[in-house]
């Protein structure tokens, strides 16, 4: 079995979510969260370091839609990230259904004492966590 190191991206208008993973322990961490500009310029240089460092064989991006599978509001943007990601790193990027992983993030940050501004590395944590198992 070959142990694969992932990053995975929780997107959204104004943050998105790192965490890192592997395949050997299905489990997955919070890295960061990273800040979206008001003119809506994705922080490139951020995720390049991200990438540098962690060397991951994939990537992992949580698909938001509708509950019935239809587009929402953000729907498409995320798809823009998604190949926006594979041309500038030449990685295969797996779209995770994430409904609910902002509540279940929630909870958990709740259950761990830890602070709210870390949502968003935790959704992509177990948005991560989800691909890992599936």
């Amino acid at each position: 079995m070959t142990v694969q190191t992932l990053l995975a991206f929780d997107y959204g208008q104004r943050r998105i979510g790192v965490a890192v993973g592997q395949t050997l322990t299905q489990s997955a961490r919070p890295l960061a969260v990273l800040k979206i500009n008001k003119n809506k310029q994705i922080p490139w240089q951020q995720i390049h370091q991200y990438i540098t460092e962690w060397q991951p064989q994939a990537l992992v991006l949580g698909l938001s839609q509708h509950a019935d599978g239809t587009q929402n509001k953000i729907t498409q943007a995320i798809h823009n990230f998604k190949a926006e990601l594979e041309q500038r790193y030449n990685l295969s990027v797996h779209l995770v259904d994430e409904t609910l992983t902002s509540v279940a993030a929630q909870q958990y940050l709740e259950e761990t004492g830890q602070k709210e501004q870390f949502i968003d590395a935790v959704a992509a944590k177990m948005i991560l966590e989800t691909w890992l198992k599936g």
